[in-house]
């Protein structure tokens, strides 16, 4: 239920009649000393047809009585209370009017659901009203009766505002009741204030306007794009590196050298700038070049390279482009350092569709779109480049499309109703037929056909080629089988595209459709980054197998290379060498040296070639090598049928280089009985043993090939011993057969004094012990070994050089 409000007023304002007075009699009465005060109000508002409380006292002084018991409308005696008020009067809204007179100053008045006392101060009479009234109508005046008296009380002021009627009487105004009396109307000052905000908005929105205006024609007129040519510094390069050669810098300004190159990097104080020369005999910079400009540079989008500037001096009118280091997409795809999978083919070009969609939005046709137009930044970026500034870079429009189609790998590019004489009008369809060969190139780059200018083509031949050049082969299946990778697209959606992307030019798709179409082919689509990383781990595990191959190879060859080392030199010196540590030459007091040749190896020699020559001694001496690799000793080298041992050097082995040396020679005597030469199978091998111990000089002699050999006379010694040896016996001087003597365990036979050339005659002493015989250092028993042992360690320390 809609409930509408009521304002409730006072007004302290009564009426005064005879009891008797009626419409006929209504002389007012004067009564003095009355007053009607509103006791309670259920609620300063309420709403229409609800109830509310009002309770209204009549406030009668000692005036009041005694006017009123002079003139005969209260009776004298007032002692007892009486009810006076009659209800037929009340109005039918107040169903009923209570009211008590006559009350005493001491005496209080209980009525229902209102009390009140009498002032004592004031002794009279008090008359309570409690009304419950339905509020349906407009009630002014309050008639009740008092005694002889009736009064007719203005105290309440109902309003009812809802009513449709603007009662002004009612005190009905646009402000307390807008509903019936409308909405004010504005104050002179609101009226102001709302005029001062609405001049401060088109104050505020001429500011931006003329803000925005004023940059729009600072940014026309700006000339901070403009370089000059010394700021230019050129970047020499070959044309035919790859993307990942390393450009060397050049002081070189811009010259007229670079005629016949459309292309250059440089330098613009330290930033890198791709540079394109555009020959102009005169220019004029006008106001629809610098709008060129001015949008050219607005332009901004990842796909897109930006523009540095522009050099206006001719007869050379450089542009400077945003340089991209991994150069062109047709470069990229012909670069073997370069991923090839198809997450990463699938990145490139469809930032191709997001670049150019972008230029075809701001009013751009690139009309020269090919793979060499297509660029990728360090960051593995594809972005477009060599569109706009067309004042600048053509002389006249038909030069854009004329000095495209001078490339012949730029036919396959141009769709075909811009390859006759009459070329249609730029339109965005022109550059989806171009996106569609470069799809076909990214798939599947292949190789430029021959020249059709050859002089040796007839001109049927010239024909198929010249068609060869102007349309690209369709990718074949191997360009989607023949690859492993996760990423590789479904082969009919993407040849369904190219397809779409060759069609009429009328039903030729937007960007915008490629787009959707390219998400659709490659839903997952991968940062260039992301791919290199992944690609970068799982060469990392394939190289980590490899490195550990590689490191058990060169473990094994280290190994080869340590022993043939060994061969040639002694282990300390040659790891002492290895360290590019010095190896001085060393003296040793005592060693025992050996010396072996071959009884009649001339006549051997002279009845034999030399490949069998070298078959003897390398058999010879790979059954000798075996042997000596059982003992401590040393091979010093072998020269032709020589063979030379030594023990005590480098290593010192005490006095037990004697018995090593001599335990060694036995063994190689009892090897050459049973030696059988390969190509003289009847004729015996006879070798003849010298031994000999003493002080020896050693040291590494020579850089190439170097050599750890020994000096003194005792190698000299050693050397006679064997030359005035006999067949199968070993030769021992008396310095080698005092110390065995002193060890024992041989048996030697006396031979005498001889003559040898060099120190004077030396007793020498012929062994001739069986091999049965021997006793070798193993089976000298464990005092002598001990004995050995102390002896050893005891000339560690190397000694004074020796007179040698």
């Amino acid at each position: 239920m809609l409930l509408v409000p009521v304002r409730l007023q006072y007004r302290n304002e009564h009426h005064c009649w005879s009891r008797d007075a009626d419409s006929l009699n209504d002389m007012e009465l004067q009564c003095p000393g009355v007053f009607v005060d509103v006791l309670k109000l259920s609620d300063n508002s309420s709403f229409a047809d609800t109830q509310i409380e009002i309770s209204a006292a009549f406030n009668l002084s000692m005036e009041f009585y005694t006017w009123a018991v002079a003139n005969r409308y209260f009776p004298a005696e007032i002692k007892s209370p009486k009810h006076f008020v009659k209800l037929d009067r009340v109005p039918s809204p107040i169903p009923r009017l209570l009211a008590v007179s006559g009350v005493s100053s001491s005496t209080p008045v209980q009525f229902p659901r209102t009390s009140q006392t009498a002032n004592s101060a004031d002794p009279g009479f008090q008359l309570t009203a409690l009304s419950p009234a339905t509020l349906n109508r407009n009630l002014d005046w309050y008639p009740s009766r008092c005694g002889m008296l009736q009064y007719q009380v203005f105290h309440l002021d109902f309003l009812f505002c809802g009513d449709g009627v603007c009662d002004p009487s009612q005190n009905e105004t646009c402000v307390s009741c807008p509903k019936d009396c409308g909405a004010c109307s504005l104050e002179a000052r609101v009226g102001g204030a709302i005029i001062a905000v609405v001049f401060l908005i088109v104050i505020s929105i001429g500011s931006i306007a003329l803000f925005f205006f004023r940059r729009s024609r600072l940014a026309l007129w700006d000339n901070s794009w403009i370089i000059p040519r010394e700021n230019f510094t050129r970047i020499e390069h070959d044309n035919q590196k790859t993307s990942h050669t390393i450009i060397e810098d050049s002081t070189d300004e811009l010259s007229e050298e670079e005629e016949g190159k459309p292309f250059v990097y440089g330098k613009i104080g330290e930033t890198l700038v791709s540079v394109k020369f555009v020959e102009r005999e005169q220019f004029l910079l006008t106001k629809n070049i610098r709008k060129e400009i001015k949008a050219m540079r607005q332009l901004s989008h990842r796909n897109l390279c930006q523009l540095v500037g522009v050099c206006l001096e001719p007869p050379e009118i450089a542009i400077f482009m945003e340089y991209c280091p991994k150069r062109s997409l047709r470069d990229v795809f012909r670069n073997e350092v370069m991923p090839s999978s198809w997450a990463f083919k699938l990145s490139l070009i469809q930032d191709i569709v997001c670049g150019v969609e972008f230029l075809h939005t701001h009013g751009f046709i690139h009309g020269r779109l090919n793979s060499q137009n297509c660029v990728v930044d360090d960051r593995l970026t594809c972005k477009i480049t060599d569109f706009g500034l067309e004042s600048i870079r053509y002389n006249k429009p038909e030069e854009k499309l004329e000095t495209f189609l001078e490339d012949p790998r730029n036919w396959a590019f141009i769709a075909p109703e811009y390859r006759g004489n009459t070329p249609a009008p730029p339109n965005i369809h022109m550059d989806s037929f171009s996106y569609g060969t470069i799809m076909c190139e990214v798939a599947q780059p292949r190789e430029d056909p021959e020249d059709f200018n050859a002089p040796d083509l007839t001109e049927g031949e010239r024909q198929e080629v010249m068609v060869q050049w102007w349309d690209y082969p369709l990718p074949n299946v191997d360009a989607f089988e023949g690859s492993a990778d996760d990423s590789t697209p479904n082969m009919n959606d993407y040849l369904n595209l190219i397809k779409l992307c060759w069609s009429p030019v009328d039903v030729r798709p937007s960007f915008d459709v490629i787009r959707s179409k390219m998400d659709l082919i490659n839903p997952r689509r991968k940062n260039p980054i992301d791919i290199i990383l992944s690609l970068m781990e799982k060469y990392s595990a394939h190289l980590e197998s490899i490195v550990s191959e590689r490191t058990q190879d060169l473990i094994a060859e280290k190994q080869r290379t340590d022993e043939l080392l060994h061969s040639m030199l002694p282990k300390t010196i040659a790891n002492q060498l290895r360290s590019g540590q010095a190896v001085p030459a060393e003296a040793y007091s005592s060693c025992t040296i050996y010396f072996s040749d071959i009884v009649g190896f001339t006549n051997i020699s002279s009845d034999s070639t030399p490949f069998q020559v070298v078959a003897l001694l390398n058999k010879l001496y790979s059954e000798f090598d075996q042997i000596i690799d059982r003992y401590d000793v040393y091979k010093v080298e072998t020269i032709g049928d020589a063979y030379m041992v030594a023990s005590g050097v480098p290593r010192r082995n005490g006095q037990r280089h004697a018995v090593s040396i001599t335990d060694m020679a036995l063994d190689l005597v009892e090897v050459s009985h049973s030696f059988v030469i390969p190509h003289m199978p009847n004729e015996p091998l006879k070798i003849r043993v010298g031994l000999h111990s003493g002080p020896v000089c050693a040291g590494v002699v020579g850089l190439k090939m170097p050599r750890y050999c020994l000096f003194g006379d005792t190698v000299n010694t050693a050397s006679r011993m064997e030359s005035n040896g006999e067949a199968y016996k070993i030769h021992c001087s008396d310095a080698t057969h005092e110390i065995l003597s002193t060890l024992g365990g041989f048996h030697f036979e006396e031979r005498g004094t001889i003559e040898v050339k060099g120190p004077p005659s030396i007793e020498i002493i012929e062994s001739e012990l069986m091999v049965d015989q021997k006793i070798t250092s193993t089976k000298l028993g464990a005092p002598l070994i001990e004995s050995l042992d102390k002896k050893a360690k005891a000339s560690l320390a190397p000694p004074p050089v020796p007179n040698l």
